[in-house]
């Protein structure tokens, strides 16, 4: 008894690890016995079997049950209808939830039972393992070592059997209770099978009744949602659109030209381009949508009419286009015209047209400068006065306007300019304090000026 000590201090170098491999027998022997290989092997060869067929056949059980009821209830409609037709406790008949609970309260409490004695048991293979690993780690002749180990595994097998025989008697009470829950419970799904039966028998002969109602009644929902036109203006455009349907118009992309002639600027055709796009989608997804009748039909009316237009719009915008290039280049056809006459007259300048008193349209020399409140006579002949105007001046825009004419005369197109102080303007090109050339900076400028707008 004096390796008592030993072996107590060896335990806790069992638990990290085995001596060295330099102290270890390196002699071949019998294979060692391991405690805890049985243990496995006995608890892996525990049938199963029963209790996974028990569960499979409640699983399917509950499952049918539910999905017949789930079934049987998508049938009937909203109509209400009196269950004091049937027996007076109908609603406890079709109810298992009290036995389904009770069920699972006894199967819980032998799973409790059962682990329990798992872990008592657990418990005794993890004291025996520590026990083991001390052995073999002392340094005895392996025959006593031998021994030690064999008495050590029949120590272990009896407390391992004495725990199963404490909780063998509370096991089978509960297998016995789990087992007398699933009767009662199937017993109680049976009558419930036989009233649902019965209940399906009289609402099928309800829904019989209710069938022809319920077909007018959807009937007249899908004709108000989807009518039939009864216009035979409709009907023609109907069938006239789906003889033929248009196709899908190509976008052209946006005319500079558009902006240059203040007629449509590029945000503005964006939005254009934006609204068409949403319109589109809207048409498409209600395509989708399983129309009956005239609507159906309408909803492509509707994207064809679209198509049309929206190919119509960009012929147009092309047209447009082209005859502003077309009206440009005549009207700077014009403006060479005026501007030589300008350069080669001895006048400041003629007049192009004044039927807007407050807006005279004129041309004037283009190295003259032009400063606010400026005035000058109006000359029909060197020796025949019309009357006068004034220029006014407003960040580089110039604004003439008629400020006198003479008793029975009228300003006409091409009458002489005069301006009344010095003409000093200096040579085209040289910078001026005054408004020159109608205010316009662009390459295409002449000098014609008007009422502080700038001529295309």
């Amino acid at each position: 008894m004096g390796d008592e000590d030993k072996i107590k201090d060896l335990v806790p170098l069992a638990k990290a690890e085995f001596l060295p491999e330099e102290v270890r027998d390196t002699e071949p022997g019998p294979p060692d016995y391991s405690l805890e290989h049985e243990f496995a092997q006995a608890k892996s060869n525990k049938n199963f079997t029963f209790y996974l067929v028990l569960i499979l056949f409640l699983g399917g059980l509950i499952g049918g049950t539910v999905f017949y009821t789930q079934y049987l209830q998508s049938g009937i409609t909203e109509e209400k209808i009196s269950f004091a037709e049937f027996t007076p406790d109908l609603k406890e008949a079709l109810s298992t939830d009290v036995e389904e609970k009770k069920l699972n309260e006894a199967k819980n409490e032998l799973n409790d039972i059962l682990k329990q004695q798992d872990d008592k048991i657990k418990q005794i293979e993890l004291d025996y393992s520590e026990k083991l690993g001390a052995i073999r780690s002392q340094n005895i002749p392996e025959s006593e070592k031998k021994d030690l180990i064999k008495n050590l595994k029949l120590e272990q097998a009896k407390e391992v059997e004495a725990v199963e025989q404490q909780y063998s008697s509370d096991v089978a009470k509960k297998e016995q209770n789990v087992t007398e829950r699933e009767e009662l419970l199937q017993s109680k799904k049976d009558q419930r099978a036989a009233e649902i039966n019965k209940a399906e028998t009289m609402i099928t002969n309800y829904k019989e009744l209710q069938k022809m109602q319920l077909d007018k009644r959807e009937a007249q929902i899908i004709l108000r949602y989807n009518p039939v036109y009864s216009s035979s203006t409709l009907q023609r455009v109907l069938r006239k659109s789906g003889r033929r349907r248009v196709k899908k118009p190509t976008l052209l992309p946006y005319e500079e030209r558009l902006y240059t002639a203040g007629l449509l600027n590029k945000t503005e055709h964006e939005a254009v381009r934006k609204k068409i796009e949403e319109y589109q989608q809207l048409v498409a997804r209600m395509q989708k949508i399983p129309y009956t009748n005239s609507v159906r039909p309408s909803v492509d009316v509707l994207q064809d009419y679209t198509f049309y237009i929206v190919t119509k719009y960009e012929e147009l915008t092309d047209r447009l286009a082209a005859r502003i290039t077309y009206q440009s280049d005549l009207i700077r056809k014009y403006r060479n015209a005026f501007r030589h006459y300008a350069e080669t007259s001895p006048d400041s300048g003629m007049v192009i047209d004044a039927s807007n008193k407050t807006n005279v349209l004129v041309s004037m020399k283009p190295m003259l400068e032009i400063n606010n409140g400026d005035e000058a006579y109006i000359f029909r002949t060197e020796d025949d006065l019309i009357g006068t105007i004034v220029f006014t001046v407003t960040d580089s825009v110039v604004k003439v306007t008629t400020k006198e004419v003479l008793p029975g005369r009228s300003i006409r197109p091409f009458d002489k300019i005069f301006l009344k102080r010095a003409e000093t303007g200096g040579t085209e090109g040289e910078s001026t304090n005054g408004a020159t050339n109608g205010a316009e900076t662009s390459p295409d400028a002449d000098n014609t000026t008007t009422n502080g707008e700038e001529q295309p």
